[in-house]
């Protein structure tokens, strides 16, 4: 099907013999409706009523190609800005149209630049959130700026994903990120303090692998692994106790012990921690034993 789009099936040629003109004209309407009818049936019903509405009002008195209906496709197509393109990510149903629009835009077209105009929300962006891990994959390999890119709430792909509790997807754009630039701009200052409580808060971060076998692999376990460990190879070690101390204690509040162990694996010195109320992680596990007890009877 991608040769009818990307000319790799030839099609007959114009200078005919009268008597094979009408198979020629056949062959180009036959090949035409199933390009038309591929394209339209890989997207959802809602965007496909929208385009084939806009291309009768453009071409009223003709029908239209599928060169219409693909043109048509990488326009601006709601109010808030988003395109095509985002709604092929978020609704995760072809991958292959996605790579296919994606092959369309100019290579000095930067994805980071197309953002939706309310959120600021880029095509990673809408990944995370629906947790549509392969597109995070084919999104990163064609532009690694989406991968630290800030919506409107100064936001990146990470935190978002993070924050719907997509595991698999968080710890796949962790594997994307390599360089000391972007490690620095995912995890520097409150930014790597706030993505390791957002994972641990997460109730998909509680991490039952501890009762697993030790050969099974467990996203949650892995993600919070490399967040510390990039932490630790890219922030100077006087600056360690900015990201593990809130990491730690909402890690006791959420009797998240394996967690907290792995935490103080990694960053010894969080034993010395203390909270805004004066505790210690001992202190604070003792007080909310004693709390829950008393709720109990």
């Amino acid at each position: 099907m991608l040769g009818y789009i990307n000319g790799k099936v030839a099609r007959p040629k114009e200078n005919v013999k009268t008597e094979h003109a009408r198979d020629t004209e056949a062959w180009v309407v036959r090949s035409d409706l199933i390009v038309k009818s591929w394209i339209l049936g890989s997207i959802t019903e809602q965007i496909t009523i929208y385009v084939v509405d806009r291309l009768i009002y453009k071409f009223p008195n003709a029908d239209f190609t599928a060169k219409d209906v693909w043109d048509e496709l990488q326009y601006k197509i709601t109010n808030n800005g988003y395109t095509i393109l985002h709604i092929a990510v978020n609704s995760g149903k072809n991958h292959e149209l996605l790579e296919l629009l994606l092959g369309q835009i100019p290579v000095n077209q930067q994805l980071v630049e197309l953002k939706n105009n309310s959120d600021g929300s880029t095509l990673l962006h809408v990944a995370a959130i629906v947790g549509n891990t392969k597109a995070v994959n084919i999104l990163a390999a064609r532009d690694r700026d989406l991968l630290i890119a800030k919506d409107n709430k100064d936001q990146t792909p990470l935190a978002i994903s993070l924050s719907n509790m997509h595991t698999e997807t968080s710890w796949c754009l962790l594997n994307h990120v390599n360089t000391r630039t972007e490690k620095n701009t995912l995890f520097a200052g409150a930014n790597g303090d706030n993505l390791l409580v957002l994972a641990i808060s997460s109730k998909e971060f509680a991490w039952p692998f501890v009762r697993r076998r030790v050969a099974d692999f467990d996203h949650s376990k892995e993600v919070l692994t490399t967040a510390c460990e990039m932490i630790c190879s890219s922030i100077d070690p006087s600056s360690h106790h900015l990201y593990f101390t809130n990491p730690l204690f909402e890690a006791i509040r959420q009797d998240a012990i394996e967690v907290a162990k792995e935490i103080l694996y990694k960053f010894p010195d969080a034993v010395w921690s203390v909270n805004e109320d004066g505790h210690n992680i001992i202190q604070l596990r003792k007080y909310l034993q004693h709390s829950t007890w008393n709720e109990r009877t």
